[in-house]
């Protein structure tokens, strides 16, 4: 099991092309990654929406109730471990980085959580069956 620790890399804007930075090529890869991420993040939240009876709104919405947050931070949590930065996950949730940080760590932490694990089970087996069509 790797985790949920922050490997973050710092950008500027140096990195976009107009600024000298990064490659043409490199860009509109970088842009293409964004692209795919944000589907796959709304198809997941909407595959946990039906599963949750919450809407994606409600993920992306400053509500703290628990049994939204323990959804929510599950979306982190899967989006995390199949390959997003915390910075993407953050800006589709509309989160600081630190918050889907503390997210990934809090699930680490309950892991023997039986319901979780259900959720987060159910959520990964979801997420890999649209990415490998």
């Amino acid at each position: 099991d790797a985790g949920c620790y922050p490997q973050i890399k710092l950008r500027s804007s140096a990195d976009h092309p107009l600024h000298g930075g990064a490659s043409l090529l490199d860009w509109h890869s970088n842009r293409r990654r964004q692209t795919m991420m944000t589907n796959s993040s709304e198809q997941l939240a909407s595959y946990a929406s039906e599963l949750s009876g919450f809407s994606v709104a409600d993920f992306k919405s400053s509500s703290r109730t628990q049994r939204l947050t323990m959804w929510r931070t599950s979306l982190f949590y899967v989006l995390r471990h199949e390959g997003l930065t915390f910075a993407e996950i953050g800006a589709y949730f509309n989160r600081h980085t630190s918050t889907i940080i503390h997210g990934c760590n809090k699930i680490e932490g309950l892991k023997h959580d039986k319901e979780l694990h259900q959720i987060i089970n159910q959520l990964i087996k979801y997420y890999g069956n649209t990415n490998n069509k």
